[in-house]
């Protein structure tokens, strides 16, 4: 259009006509507040007294012939401006709807009744709608009807609105055009009137979207309408009502629309049908959509407005509870009339220290009893124990894990400064996950029996201030069909067992010992079905490995090392992965890995990450090893750079990318990019970050200088990352 008009591009609607548009990430808030305001001010009623509804129930307004006649101008000045308040507003459909009848004649009581919804509307300027993004896509319609409600000609009252996703998008009030002679006629009449606004809306969207025609939902609150609309046996009842109001049965025999029932306390229409008591309308128009956004705790008369979170289901707000701390959920069930048992049937329980003090842990271990004492449900998914902070008695802990293994509980995570474990823990058929974080572990307190026996654990998570051949071991033992094992030694001791680790249903390990005086012979894997293994820490065993044939990502962070035949060995076992993360210490030449052509081969290693004090002079002679090696990620500390004579074959035909990262870069930096850059012959992508590089004129400088180095490859992008500003380099 802007090729044959003149046109100016204002960005993203704000403002038309008076509806404001607020365009947010989580959608789209329309409101008419200016114009609200602006309605009140043009009839003198900013400073009026608000109004809690736009009509009192009850009601009910007829031509009162016999009343003082108002100017008809006026009047119908000020229902035009509230008719078109609509667009935002349909809470106030119905009864600007009913004083709209009386514009050719208005009177008295007519007066009245608009002064009535201005003070509604001086209570209500800030309401809006709002339109969520990602929303469902369903179309769902709401239809009722008032029987005989019109004192003049007994006429009943059409309401309908129809919702796409949660929003609603089109309503109607309406008088209907002939009288129904039952409150099942009348509802019969309205849900023709939607299924006509149904048929329309569905053909629209379809056009809008480009998706499918779906099947529109409409729901009526009168079971004898919804058999008239699917049942054609009912003639006699039916004969007399004009042939056009049953174009709703044509729409639901070809499939158009579909007519299910709801209860009168949800339908949605029903605020658009008559005057409703104050907080029945207030539960209706939250249902309607409308809200006070930007005042979510406003309170109606003195008394705070019922909360959207009030009217989830209780299953809902159950699951909702279950998730906070379990001393913030009984408060907030206590202090709730229709909560206050709830937190006796959440899934979760979650007791910490946090913010208890030390002369305060009796009553701490008074309330947790209290709640185990309380708890109503059968099976508990999470008892979660953290109170590292607090010296709790052995005993109370043993009970209050006693308590949950009675409750059938699924997962356990404990962490106390002294651990005693009963033994209906050892043998509990329920547990699936159990983590450990113990200081000062209790054999002779809680009888650790040899035999464990977890049936059904297929988490295990431990770590270990003490001997772990008393206490982790013996439970890695009791697991028969454990998938996932962290084992954390944080042990002083200077034992010389081996860790073996002879698991054939493990899939996931994760090793670490962060004690370097604790010393052990070997570690031992024979775990056929692993995919995931970390080892980090300080080790001085040698490393065994039998049997990792699925393995398919391992990572290995070194604190400390005795000798490069340590690395050495464990990098042999590990040759079959896909995914590998190496990070080796900073203890001088002599712990580093001696690059050899003894090296092993990993044939099918896509990915490399290495970390730690390497040698940028080491990457090429490493590479070799890695022949289909295709993504590579770099974060040295260590800066030297020697030209290598030979390009690893990996660079040659396989990498396509690498990321450097580094966070103070040296200019022997450059020599090593420059190399990776006029020798990678697929290289796709190099992203470089220098974190310490503050200024944005050294950050140009240096993309300049990387502009110069000739690139093997054609494609080949330059991603480059400081601290205050991004750079990209196209080849």
């Amino acid at each position: 259009m802007a090729t044959k008009f003149e046109m100016s591009d204002l960005g993203k609607l704000t403002y038309y006509l008076g509806i404001e548009v607020f365009q947010r990430e989580d959608g789209i808030v329309i409101t008419q507040e200016g114009y609200a305001k602006r309605i009140l001010k043009d009839t003198g009623m900013q400073n009026c007294n608000p109004s809690q509804v736009p009509m009192d129930h009850g009601v009910k307004y007829s031509k009162a012939e016999n009343e003082v006649e108002l100017d008809a101008t006026e009047y119908r000045k000020v229902m035009g401006c509230l008719r078109y308040l609509l667009h935002t507003r349909p809470n106030m459909a119905y009864s600007v709807g009913i004083v709209s009848r009386y514009m050719q004649s208005p009177r008295e009581s007519h007066g009245m009744a608009i002064r009535h919804l201005l003070r509604y509307l001086k209570n209500t300027t800030s309401y809006e709608i709002k339109y969520e993004k990602n929303g469902s896509k369903r179309l769902v319609g709401y239809s009722d009807s008032s029987h005989n409600i019109d004192e003049d000609d007994g006429r009943s009252t059409t309401g309908h609105v129809f919702y796409y996703g949660q929003s609603p998008i089109t309503w109607c009030s309406q008088r209907q055009a002939t009288v129904a002679l039952s409150s099942c006629e009348a509802e019969y009449m309205a849900a023709s009137a939607a299924a006509c606004q149904a048929v329309w809306l569905r053909e629209l969207l379809s056009e809008l979207t480009g998706e499918a025609l779906q099947k529109v939902v409409l729901k009526v609150d009168n079971t004898s309408a919804i058999a008239l609309v699917k049942n054609q046996v009912f003639h006699n009842r039916t004969k007399h009502i004009k042939s056009r109001f049953h174009f709703i049965r044509d729409c639901y025999n070809d499939g158009e629309v579909d007519v299910e029932h709801i209860s009168g306390k949800e339908q949605q229409a029903d605020i658009l049908t008559k005057a409703l008591a104050r907080i029945k309308f207030t539960e209706m128009r939250e249902l309607l959509g409308v809200e006070d956004l930007s005042n979510p705790n406003q309170k109606l008369g003195g008394k705070p407005r019922t909360s959207s979170l009030s009217m989830l289901p209780k299953d809902i707000i159950s699951h909702i509870i279950s998730l906070m701390p379990t001393k913030y959920a009984v408060r907030t069930s206590v202090l709730s009339k229709r909560w206050r048992c709830t937190w006796m049937d959440v899934d979760n329980l979650h007791f910490d220290d946090d913010m208890v003090s030390i002369h305060d842990q009796d009553i701490f271990a008074k309330f947790v009893d209290r709640v185990l004492k309380h708890y109503k449900s059968s099976q508990i998914n999470l008892f979660r124990l953290h109170i590292s902070n607090l010296w709790i008695e052995i005993s109370s802990v043993s009970s209050w894990i006693n308590g949950a293994v009675k409750l059938n509980v699924n997962e356990l995570d404990i962490k106390v400064t002294r651990l005693g474990l009963p033994l209906s823990l050892l043998t509990c058929k329920t547990l699936t996950k159990l983590k450990l974080d113990y200081f000062v572990f209790h054999r002779c307190v809680c009888g650790f029996p040899c035999q464990v026996n977890l049936p059904c654990l297929k988490t295990l998570d431990v770590v270990v201030h003490s001997d772990p051949f008393q206490s982790a071991f013996k439970l890695i033992g009791g697991c028969p069909i454990i998938e996932s094992l962290s084992l954390d030694v944080r042990h002083h001791g200077t034992h010389e067992e081996d860790y073996i680790f002879n698991i054939p249903t493990l899939k996931q390990l994760k090793l670490i010992r962060e004690n370097y005086a604790f010393c052990i012979n070997k570690v031992v894997l024979n775990v056929p079905n692993l995919e995931h293994l970390f080892v980090g820490g300080y080790f001085y065993s040698i490393f065994v490995i039998e049997d990792v044939s699925s393995l398919v990502e391992a990572s290995v962070s070194f604190g400390e090392i005795e000798s490069n035949h340590v690395w050495d060995e464990l990098l042999k076992g590990l040759t079959g992965v896909i995914s590998l993360s190496a990070q080796i210490p900073s203890f001088g030449i002599d712990y580093k890995p001696s690059f050899t052509p003894s090296l092993p081969i990993f044939p099918k290693v896509k990915q490399l990450e290495l970390k730690g004090y390497w040698h940028s002079r080491q990457i090429p002679q490493l590479l070799d090893s890695f022949p289909e090696l295709k993504h590579l990620c770099i974060e040295p500390k260590e800066h030297s750079w020697v030209e290598p004579k030979l390009v690893p074959a990996c660079m040659l035909t396989k990498l396509t990318t690498v990321k450097f990262s580094v966070c103070e870069w040296w200019k022997c930096d450059l020599p090593f990019l420059k190399y990776m850059l006029g020798n990678a012959e697929v290289l796709k992508t190099m992203a470089i970050t220098w974190e310490t590089l503050c200024l944005e004129e050294e950050q140009a400088e240096l993309c300049e200088e990387l502009l110069k180095f000739p690139r093997a490859s054609r494609c080949c992008e330059i991603q480059f990352h400081g601290n205050s500003s991004n750079y990209t380099i196209m080849q």
